[in-house]
């Protein structure tokens, strides 16, 4: 499970890497996305967290 967090930085459940240790996708997390030269193109934040929310990256360390 992958989101993005309020700072657009990715981020990877630690049930992935806990249940496939040799997955590449870990090595992003914390990457910040490239995000267009206009803000008002950036990803909501509002969406953003109703993502990580509805596939339970709630009470994770998110920093």
């Amino acid at each position: 499970m992958v989101s993005v967090s309020d700072n657009y930085r990715i981020l990877v459940h630690p049930r992935l890497t806990d249940h496939f240790p040799d997955v590449g996708i870990r090595q992003f997390s914390g990457y910040e996305l490239h995000l267009p030269p206009n803000s008002r193109f950036y990803p909501s934040p509002e969406k953003l967290a109703q993502h990580r929310s509805r596939f339970a990256f709630s009470g994770i360390n998110l920093s």
